[in-house]
């Protein structure tokens, strides 16, 4: 039983706060986070856990941050992490709904892929088992929007952490902290409010998840024009991928050399080994006919 509020501008009775952290912990895969340490202490992690919560799991379209005993979200924190499902994706609302307007959204076809190989230099299979592999989620959701992860660590950076005490679940030093992909537009329409230039970039968008941080590489002036162009059409996300390649030499001779080692490097990151994504790019050209 929770006998006063905790959380932002809560109560935060010791008792009340270990109760509300043992909770979390049950959730702690889900909004994919480290356990809370057990200490009755609402410091700046149990907060954004909350945050969180309310975002990811109770739906809420503004989390406040804070617990009441005979509110919405106790009560859900009180039910088994299995019997909540991710929220139903709502559709954004003001300047960012302007921006995010629908296009067609026409998926590729095979001469979309002869096209780009043909700029790039480079074999069909090779773009297409490029394509592949960074194409790890639909290019759009159940909204026709772009599909997005935001960054928390980008938008820390490029705002110079100053929303990181009051929002540490949108600004954080650390990458991590996700959530569910229905939760993604929220935390972007939050962070919207807060600098959106910044939060335009610190997201990863359509079907190959370029940044928004690189949309001059992508071929756009503005993170702003380059997120209309991600909610036109599955096209508009493979020329922003082919223009990307191009703005980087090394890139686009190791993509021509089927160079999956130096390509994965350089388009995954330092870590690409990780996930083994050279690995994946290759078995991925083999499977679309590469020889």
């Amino acid at each position: 039983m929770l006998g006063a509020t905790v959380g932002i501008g809560g109560v935060n009775r010791r008792e009340d706060v270990r109760q509300v952290q043992e909770r979390l912990n049950g959730f702690a895969a889900r909004l994919e986070i480290e356990p809370l340490k057990v200490d009755g202490d609402c410091g700046p992690k149990t907060r954004a856990a909350i945050r969180g919560f309310q975002s990811d799991v109770v739906g809420l379209e503004a989390p406040d941050g804070r617990i009441d005993p005979t509110g919405r979200t106790w009560r859900d924190l009180q039910l088994p992490p299995e019997s909540r499902p991710a929220p139903t994706p709502r559709p954004p609302a003001g300047r960012l709904a302007t921006l995010l307007a629908p296009g067609s959204r026409t998926p590729l076809v095979t001469a979309d892929f002869v096209a780009a190989a043909a700029t790039l230099g480079c074999t069909v299979p090779a773009i297409r088992a490029v394509a592949k592999v960074a194409s790890w989620r639909t290019p759009f959701d159940g909204l026709g929007r772009p599909t997005i992860l935001y960054e928390r660590h980008l938008f820390h950076q490029l705002t110079g952490g100053v929303f990181g005490a009051q929002h540490p679940d949108l600004s954080n030093p650390e990458a991590g902290g996700y959530g569910t992909f229905a939760s993604q537009y929220g935390k972007l329409e939050r962070a919207y409010a807060l600098d959106a230039d910044a939060a335009l970039k610190a997201c990863a968008w359509g079907t190959f998840q370029i940044l928004g941080l690189n949309h001059g590489d992508a071929g756009f002036a503005t993170v702003a024009d380059y997120v209309r162009a991600m909610c036109q059409s599955e096209g508009e996300h493979l020329r922003a991928l082919v223009t990307l390649i191009r703005a980087n030499p090394g890139m686009q001779l190791a993509l021509r050399n089927r160079d999956w080692t130096g390509f994965a490097r350089r388009y995954h990151g330092p870590a690409y080994h990780k996930n083994n994504y050279d690995q994946r790019i290759a078995d991925a050209y083999w499977g679309v006919g590469g020889s």
